[in-house]
C-alpha cells in the first residue's frame, strides 16, 4: 500500500502533466501555421503580381514586378480551416488558382511556382 506522503506526489505530478500537456496543445493549436510560395519568373516579360489569398489566410500576402529570370516568395499565415489560392498578373493575362479546397487538408507548406512562356504555371512541392 502507498503511503499518503506518496499518493499525494504522485497526484501533483499526474496534475503538473495534464497542466502541461494542455497548455502545449492549446499552444500549439493557437499558433498559425505558414504557407510559402515560392515564385520563379522564366518569361522575358516582368510579372506583374502574384497574390496569394483565400478563406484560409488571415491575410493576403503579394509579390510585385518580378523581372524574368528574378524569383521572389510569399508567406502567408493559415487559418484553421477555409481554401487557399494564388492568382498572377502578367500583361494582360491574368490566372486565378485554386492550391487547397481546404488548409487542413494541405500536404505541403513549401511550393514553388514556375511560369513559363506560353502562358504556363508549374506548381511543385519543395521538400
Amino acid at each position: 500500500m502507498l503511503s499518503r506522503k506518496t499518493t499525494i506526489i504522485a497526484a501533483i505530478a499526474f496534475f503538473c502533466v495534464v497542466v502541461i500537456a494542455t497548455g502545449y496543445v492549446l499552444w500549439h493549436m493557437s499558433t498559425p501555421r505558414q504557407y510559402q510560395l515560392d515564385i520563379s519568373n522564366e518569361t522575358d516579360q516582368a510579372i506583374t503580381q502574384v497574390t496569394v489569398f483565400g478563406m484560409g489566410v488571415f491575410h493576403a500576402q503579394s509579390a510585385s514586378d518580378i523581372a524574368p529570370g528574378q524569383f521572389s516568395s510569399i508567406i502567408v499565415n493559415l487559418k484553421p480551416e477555409g481554401d487557399l489560392r494564388f492568382s498572377v498578373e502578367q500583361g494582360y493575362n491574368s490566372i486565378d488558382y485554386s492550391l487547397a479546397q481546404d488548409v487542413q487538408r494541405l500536404e505541403q507548406f513549401k511550393q514553388w511556382l514556375t511560369v513559363e512562356p506560353g502562358n504556363r504555371f508549374i506548381v511543385k512541392d519543395v521538400e
